[in-house]
């Protein structure tokens, strides 16, 4: 394979993350009601716990990933270094794996602590459930792995690839587990067993193409120690924004489970989820633009690293902004056609329609984030992340006292406020000097304006054809003409797209 950043367009990139995140949740959607039927909801529950403490292995990750994908978009974009890059690989290859491993050993003790406590509870014998718990340590190790070729790839700018990868895989991996559930053996170890030789295998292919996608070299790749103490110092703030990011997204539900009675507590989760599928949108872009930025840091390539922040702040723009509004308006109508239950979407949906702003200016950060990232200053997210925590847990416990769920649902968009208005003006301040932070306003501030206007008049409209309009599909219409709204009130985006409907 040819050594070379921009081999894949920016578009094709986000397309493919797009492809890539929306089959693992369709895949999830799909198949979840399948598996707790096949195993058992008491079984299935230990699922659960796997995934709780898959979340948690991701404060072991270190940086290594992130830091993988941004040297080799360094280094893609400087052909004169590309000897080095194969030792670069090597090294934090070898790295990854110690701390893989580590992890994988530390999650299969807790593991093993919770099986005591599980079978006092539900009388599910050690004997059948110790194969399981392995498999919990070794799932966690090749998940970190995973994430860190994963990052090699999308560094190489091969993300159609990884994408198309992760599809194969995810499909094998679960879509085998209904084959093995069925028509095999319908136990929890069996089910387990094959996600982890599926992973197993996962690990194999992904190592195999990111080596083969690295540039030849005369000699074998070596290990270097002083490149991972070179990079010590942003793979280390990168760990330290992951645990923040960690805590920031889970504390409230935390202080919540003790402030909140059971129902009211479910309703707040469920709005909450339904709230996060808007990152499936943002973390797309996000991948795709990071090494893109990383590579125009390298080359020194100031003016295009500009333009190129403008035009994606407002593509993100366009990716959130409609969307955010769509779901806040009609949080109700879109949760009742997920769950089909009025009762839980009548409870959930003020939550919804609250929470999905914060998670719109955590999305909206991403863009100046990411240029941070690219000069390798981690420092003030940091600081910021710290500043958004100290400012959110008080605000939680106060608010959700005097107002219950909608309560802790305004104190996370106060702190994504501050998150979002930080960010951008330190990001400005440092790493865009000269570049006004009205200029980010224009790419988001007018098209927060023309969203909030469609937005309040199909407030508007919906009230009065109530009877003509079916909700889901005024819910569409506001989408259509609030994206068409942020297309002409960003510049970069308006003249992109007429531009290429001139040609």
């Amino acid at each position: 394979m040819k050594f070379k950043f921009g081999g894949s367009n920016i578009w094709h990139n986000v397309i493919s993350n797009l492809a890539g995140n929306g089959w693992l949740a369709l895949m999830q959607i799909i198949l979840v009601p399948v598996f707790i039927r096949l195993l058992g909801i008491k079984a299935y529950g230990l699922f659960g716990f796997y995934l709780a403490l898959q979340a948690m292995a991701q404060m072991f990750d270190l940086g290594l990933g992130t830091t993988l994908n941004r040297e080799l978009a360094h280094y893609s974009a400087q052909a004169e270094r590309s000897g080095e890059v194969r030792d670069f690989v090597r090294t934090f290859e070898f790295a990854s794996w110690i701390v893989a491993v580590l992890a994988g050993v530390t999650i299969l003790l807790a593991a093993t602590f919770f099986v005591t406590r599980w079978t006092q509870t539900d009388q599910i014998s050690v004997t059948a459930i110790r194969p399981v718990v392995f498999c919990f340590g070794a799932l966690v190790t090749m998940q970190l792995l995973i994430r860190f070729y994963q990052g090699g790839l999308s560094g190489l700018q091969r993300q159609p690839l990884m994408n198309l990868i992760q599809i194969i895989m995810v499909t094998l991996r679960d879509g085998g587990s209904i084959v093995v559930l069925r028509w095999v053996r319908p136990t929890i170890t069996a089910f387990f067993l094959w996600q982890t030789g599926a992973l197993l295998i996962y690990v194999v292919a992904i190592r195999m193409v990111l080596w083969w996608s690295l540039p030849a070299a005369e000699r074998p790749a070596r290990l270097h120690p002083g490149l991972l103490r070179s990079k010590s110092r942003f793979a280390a703030g990168l760990s330290g924004i992951t645990l923040l990011a960690l805590i920031l997204t889970q504390i409230d539900k935390v202080i919540l489970s003790r402030l909140l009675s059971l129902d009211t507590y479910g309703y707040y989760i469920l709005a909450t989820t339904a709230a996060t599928g808007l990152t499936l949108l943002t973390i797309s872009l996000f991948i795709a633009i990071f090494p893109h930025f990383s590579a125009l840091v390298a080359t020194g390539d100031d003016v295009s690293l500009r333009a190129s922040y403008h035009f994606n702040s407002q593509l993100m723009s366009l990716m959130v902004m409609p969307a955010a509004g769509m779901v806040s308006l009609f949080a109700f109508d879109l949760l009742l056609l997920w769950t089909g239950n009025i009762e839980s979407s009548k409870n959930a949906a003020p939550v919804l329609s609250v929470y999905v702003m914060g998670t719109a200016m955590n999305s909206l950060m991403l863009i100046p984030f990411a240029v941070q990232l690219a000069h390798g200053w981690t420092s003030i997210a940091l600081r910021i992340s710290l500043v958004q925590l100290l400012v959110f847990v008080p605000s939680i416990i106060f608010l959700s006292r005097g107002y219950g769920p909608v309560g802790a649902a305004f104190a996370w968009v106060m702190s994504s406020g501050i998150n979002m208005i930080a960010t951008i003006f330190l990001t400005h301040a440092r790493l865009l000097k000269g570049e006004p932070c009205t200029r980010f306003v224009r790419d988001i501030g007018l098209p927060a304006l023309a969203v909030l206007t469609m937005t309040l008049i199909w407030r508007q409209m919906t009230s009065e054809i109530s009877g003509f309009l079916h909700p889901v599909a005024a819910a569409l219409a506001l989408f259509v003409t609030a994206s068409a709204a942020v297309v002409l009130a960003a510049d970069g985006l308006r003249s992109s797209i007429f531009s290429r409907l001139r040609n």
